[in-house]
């Protein structure tokens, strides 16, 4: 069996919160195979890409999600009780939940919806001069996806 490319970092975590997506491919790249060992959050991880690492990690077999994100992952990105936490037929059941809303259509509408909210907001930008562009992205961003979604906002 070949060995597994090892990160030289003692911790990858600042890399890959910098790197974001990336940080696995260029990585890949960088060790010529499309699974490499680092270290996140001080725990030994195994990244992966490619259509056989994604073969695996749906193999519900080999996997549970439940329990396995730490909780500071959950508090910041996943959410508690979010889908990627579920495990067996509550997992389907809400996957295809959210798959049911990805078809091209679904997608166009959310298109259409969120070029409204920008066009929406640029007046308001200008007309304030100086904006704090995270907060106001993040607000256009949440306004579109509630409006598409039909959960209504104040």
């Amino acid at each position: 069996m070949t060995k597994i490319p090892t990160e030289w970092a003692p911790d990858s975590t600042l890399a890959l919160w910098s790197e974001g997506y990336r940080f696995i491919s260029e990585r890949c790249d960088a060790h010529g195979s499309d699974l490499f060992q680092a270290r996140l959050l001080l725990e030994p991880t195994i990244c992966m890409r490619g259509a056989a690492a994604a073969r695996l990690f749906y193999d519900q077999s080999r996997f549970v999600r439940s329990g396995a994100a730490p909780n500071r992952i959950q508090n910041t990105l996943f959410g508690h009780g979010g889908v990627q936490g579920l495990d067996g037929g509550e997992h389907r059941r809400r996957k295809a939940m959210f798959l049911s809303r990805m078809a091209p259509a679904d997608l166009q509408r959310l298109v259409d919806i969120a070029a409204g909210q920008w066009r929406d907001a640029l007046p308001r930008w200008q007309a304030a001069g100086r904006i704090q562009l995270l907060a106001a992205v993040r607000e256009v961003l949440a306004r579109a996806v509630c409006t598409w979604a039909m959960v209504p906002l104040p």
